[in-house]
Order: C-alpha cells, then sequence, then structure tokens
C-alpha cells in the first residue's frame, strides 16, 4: 500500500474534496468534512472540533435543534463542569455542579453574579447569593428559616433616612385600615384574613400597590399600642391617687 500524508474523496466535476483524512502536526488525525467547497465540520484527535451547517443529532436521526439529545445526558470532566447559554454580545448564563460542596450554580457572566445556588445535601437553595445556610436565603439577607418562618432583612446596614415614626403618622394610619376577609382566586377553598393592597394608606403601600410587606403594619400598630400603654398608665396612676384620697377622708 503506498504511504500518503492523506486521503481525499473530491467531486470531479467540481474538483472540490468531499472528505479529507489526514495528519496534522504531530501524530494528530483529521476528519474533514466539506460541503459546496466549504468547511462543514472538522473532528480532530486532540485540536478543536466543530460543525457549521445542520444539526446534530445524539439517538436521533432527525434532530430539530443544532444539538439534540434523545435519552439521557451527562456531562462530566475534572474541576468545575459547566453547560453556558448566550447570544452574541448579550449575557452568557452558566450553569454546572459548584466545586466547593458539590452543589448546583446558576450564574451570569462567567461567575461575576450567583442568580441561583442548591445545596446538593440540605436542598436549601440561594437567590442572587451563594450561601445556602437556610432552606432560602435572598440576595437582600431575608431568609426562610427551617422551621417555614419569614425573616425580613432589617439591618441597620440596610437602611438609611431613619427616623422615628410619629404618633400622628401611626394613628392616621391604623385609621384608616380596612380588615378584609377574602380568598385567593388561585386558593378557591382557603380563607384568609387582612388587606387589599389598593386599599391601604400611603404610609403602608407599596410603590405599585400590588402587595404588602408585614412590618409596616405591624410598626403602625407598635406605635399606637405604645402610645395606648402609656396613657393606660396615666389613668391607673390617677385612679391609684383617687381611690387613696377617698380612703384619707
Amino acid at each position: 500500500m503506498q504511504r500518503t500524508d492523506a486521503i481525499r474523496v473530491r467531486r470531479q466535476d467540481l474538483d472540490n474534496d468531499v472528505v479529507t483524512i489526514k495528519s496534522e502536526s504531530g501524530n494528530e488525525g483529521t476528519l474533514t468534512l466539506f460541503n459546496d467547497g466549504l468547511l462543514g465540520a472538522r473532528l480532530t484527535a486532540t485540536g478543536n472540533s466543530y460543525f457549521n451547517f445542520g444539526n446534530f443529532g445524539i439517538g436521533t436521526d432527525t434532530p430539530d435543534a443544532r444539538l439534540e439529545v434523545a435519552g439521557s445526558a451527562r456531562l462530566e470532566i475534572d474541576g468545575q463542569a459547566t453547560l453556558q447559554f448566550a447570544r452574541p454580545g448579550s449575557t452568557r448564563w452558566t450553569v454546572g455542579p459548584q466545586v466547593a460542596d458539590d452543589g448546583f450554580v446558576v450564574f451570569a457572566n462567567g461567575g461575576a453574579g450567583f442568580v441561583l445556588t442548591a445545596d446538593r445535601t440540605t436542598g436549601n437553595v440561594g437567590l442572587g447569593t451563594s450561601s445556602t445556610s437556610d432552606p432560602l436565603t435572598m440576595a437582600s439577607g431575608a431568609v426562610c428559616t427551617a422551621g417555614g418562618v419569614w425573616t425580613d432583612a432589617s439591618s441597620r446596614e440596610l437602611k438609611e433616612n431613619i427616623r422615628d415614626l410619629s404618633l400622628v403618622e401611626a394613628a392616621e394610619a391604623l385609621e384608616r385600615l380596612r380588615p378584609r376577609t377574602f380568598n385567593y382566586k388561585a386558593e378557591a377553598g382557603e380563607d384568609y384574613a387582612g388587606f387589599i393592597a389598593e386599599e391601604v394608606p400611603d404610609l403602608v403601600a407599596t410603590s405599585d400597590r400590588k402587595g404588602l410587606a408585614a412590618m409596616d403594619v405591624v410598626a403602625v400598630l407598635t406605635k399606637v399600642v405604645q402610645f395606648q400603654s402609656e396613657q393606660i398608665d396615666v389613668l391607673e396612676r390617677r385612679i391609684l391617687d383617687l381611690e387613696r384620697g377617698t380612703t384619707g377622708d
């Protein structure tokens, strides 16, 4: 057999290569497929392999996407195996296991910002953060604890323009609150008691008036109850003084 560095399949009428099998640098073998003289696919033993035309199917001969896998698939390499999704010039989204603790992460732009983190052992999830200390941890610092209790982020470090709530503001807001009973349209058989976001006073309303923060209402109630408690103490002392005066007579 004659020794050669390449095997070529050509179309005689166009004098174009259709398939080439040849040796590149060193001992690297390369299989190249052409389409009307244009490079369509290249498979190399150690270098970069790629497909320029059509869809690629694994387990199917009718792929509907650039890559379609019929059946189970697994990506397993040393280090952090990830999949990336992006349009040219857009944010690059990456999903894959977290090397540190074998969890699962979704992040943007090469890891600059965590979007979702899941702990493999506990099932805890972090949204916008790599922390999974609680069943649900938000980037804002709010968490849902293992007992199912929602805890708002409330550190002074997160706040500005801090001032005391005035009694006048609190009393006016409390007077305008309209307690209601209702059910959510998605839960026809479950009744609730609460407020309607569109009806509450501005002091406890959100900017879009589509939701409510329970701590806003708690702050109003606390201020009014504190004042009432002080008034009760004053009245009790007056009554005690009157009783003492009557007894002295």
